[in-house]
């Protein structure tokens, strides 16, 4: 049978086999060892001893050093593609090497993370490093650590972001809902986001990514607090023009709805999307939260759904939008422009 061979940062070949030729088979016609590289097949890794059933594929190959331990992955030079950076970590023993350098926090060297590991096999253990050397893993003179996107595995796997799915039910958190003529329990759930929502008008009060690892050991009400410390730090970024999932930009848009004006910011990379109520930008501008902290309401303190029940009112104009805020005879006017920036303030006490 006649394989094309596409070597990543390399030549292609023209191999011929035999019929009952292996996915090894073409690693070694190209002159490498099994240990020294693999076969993807629509970017995913295929065992040595498959028969190959395909006519082209590609090799993602490892270079050795003189000491036995992987060199350098040639595929990360030329920029591995992410469903080959995904496959890479499709073996356990590669989620445990990360796990094992990012438990030393330093540095550290082939043995250490072998015996970590608790592989005897050298040259085994040696492939599997070598498979993440570039896009998880670099060597420097003081042993091996992990680059950025090693990090994330982990944390994300820590967080249980990829291997757990914890659902909660509706819980009450011992909040009142603060919409006009309602006087329902707020509760809290989860199923992949966590929100509040209460449970007499089903108004929702808060909706947000979560971490599953942030759901385990909390009762209602410290999940709730925690969801709304989570959202309100990431919201922060996000409407300072930063998105908090991947630091790229974030792009403004605002928004009519039947409870007031919004304002979304979405990254335009991963398209990451926050959104909130216009007069809620304004809370940590100090002449907003001074005057909240006047009148007996700590921004800074109190969750967002207490925070809520103050009377803030918005309106559109010529400059942007004036959100009004009235307590106990004073009021405050803020203008924002149609970014969410607080462009001035203006105080009638």
């Amino acid at each position: 049978m006649r394989v094309t061979c596409e070597v990543v940062a390399g030549e292609t070949h023209d191999l011929d086999l035999p019929d009952d030729a292996v996915y090894g088979d073409v690693i070694r016609a190209v002159g490498f060892s099994e240990h020294e590289a693999a076969v993807l097949v629509d970017d995913s890794p295929v065992p040595e001893d498959a028969p190959v059933a395909v006519e082209r594929v590609r090799l993602l190959r490892l270079v050795q050093g003189g000491d036995g331990e992987a060199d350098t992955v040639a595929a990360a030079d030329a920029g591995t593609s992410a469903a080959e950076a995904f496959a890479l970590l499709g073996e356990p023993t590669r989620f445990a090497i990360l796990r094992a350098i990012w438990e030393t926090e330093t540095p550290t060297s082939f043995s250490e993370i072998r015996d970590a590991v608790g592989t005897g096999d050298t040259g085994r253990f040696n492939y599997h490093l070598g498979k993440l050397r570039g896009e998880f893993v670099r060597k420097t003179e003081s042993g091996y650590e992990l680059r950025q996107a090693g990090v994330e595995v982990v944390r994300a796997v820590l967080a249980g972001v990829v291997n757990e799915a914890p659902e909660r039910d509706p819980e009450p958190i011992g909040a009142t809902c603060p919409a006009p003529d309602c006087e329902g329990d707020l509760v809290v759930a989860y199923d992949d986001h966590a929100t509040v929502t209460c449970g007499t008008c089903d108004t929702v009060w808060m909706d947000n990514e979560f971490p599953p690892a942030g759901v385990t050991g909390r009762d209602a009400p410290a999940l709730a607090r925690a969801l709304d410390r989570w959202t309100r730090h990431r919201s922060l970024l996000a409407f300072d023009g930063v998105c908090p999932a991947c630091a790229s930009e974030t792009a403004a848009t605002v928004e009519e709805t039947e409870r007031g004006t919004f304002l979304e910011r979405v990254c335009g990379h991963c398209g990451h999307a926050s959104r909130a109520p216009l007069w809620a930008l304004a809370l940590h501008h100090p002449e907003v939260s001074g005057f909240l902290h006047e009148h007996g309401v700590e921004v800074a303190d109190r969750p967002f759904w207490e925070v809520a029940a103050v009377d803030a009112e918005t309106t559109a104009t010529d400059e942007g939008f004036v959100c009004r805020f009235s307590l106990d005879g004073g009021t405050l006017r803020v203008t924002l422009d149609g970014d969410g920036a607080v462009v001035r303030t203006e105080r009638d006490d």
